[in-house]
């Protein structure tokens, strides 16, 4: 409350930036000028600096305003709609018939090679290669946080040749949730039978003194 008697209302954070369309594909390899290539899986998502701040904003839980401009076709519908479920006020997001909305296809390939077209264009452009290596102590590794790991004494990166970029999978755990149930609750009644029988041991003690407490001097 202000002096007045006012309700402050909550300070929003206005994001002023491009909003695209990324659609990811995935191939064995990129293909030449010319040949056809078939992509098994295609991947639509909201993209560009603008959109993912304030998508990021909004899940924050900050009152969020998107600014910018997108085309009058269906990248466009599916942007806001997207914006929309995510929380993003997209009230000044403008659209125009003139140009189509921002779209980018971005294409990784199982040796790492990241290639992206931009808008209607057909000049391709590959953006770099993700380097995919090993360590002979993996267990050796320090964990810096979420997915960030340093060497330490793991040993210096050798190329990995064996190992490819997968895109659309979620890794597997090598952990059998069954089996690790069953083991916690065999570890939870084994806790169980060891403290009761430590109580049982700590009323016989109380029992043996109030005894020998009795005893006539």
């Amino acid at each position: 409350m202000t002096k007045r008697g006012r309700t402050r209302s909550k300070p929003a954070i206005v994001v002023i930036g491009d909003i695209n369309v990324d659609m990811l594909g995935r191939v064995n390899a990129w293909p030449k000028p010319g040949q056809d290539c078939l992509a098994p899986r295609l991947e639509m998502h909201c993209g560009g600096v603008g959109a993912n701040s304030a998508i990021a904003l909004a899940r924050w839980g900050v009152d969020v305003r998107l600014a910018g401009c997108v085309g009058r076709d269906s990248f466009g519908d599916f942007v806001l709609d997207h914006l929309a479920r995510g929380g993003v006020n997209a009230r000044w997001v403008g659209r125009t018939s003139e140009a189509m909305t921002g779209f980018f296809y971005i294409n990784i390939t199982p040796d790492g090679t990241v290639t992206v077209v931009e808008g209607n264009g057909r000049t391709d452009a590959q953006r770099g290669q993700l380097r995919l290596v090993s360590f002979t102590n993996a267990q050796a590794l320090l964990k810096e946080g979420f997915n960030l790991y340093t060497a330490g004494e793991a040993g210096a990166p050798q190329a990995d040749t064996k190992s490819t970029v997968r895109q659309g999978f979620i890794e597997k755990s090598n952990v059998n949730s069954v089996a690790e149930m069953s083991r916690m609750m065999e570890v939870s009644r084994a806790y169980t039978q060891i403290a009761t029988l430590m109580q049982q041991q700590t009323e016989l003690q109380k029992t043996a003194i109030q005894q020998l407490a009795d005893v006539p001097a």
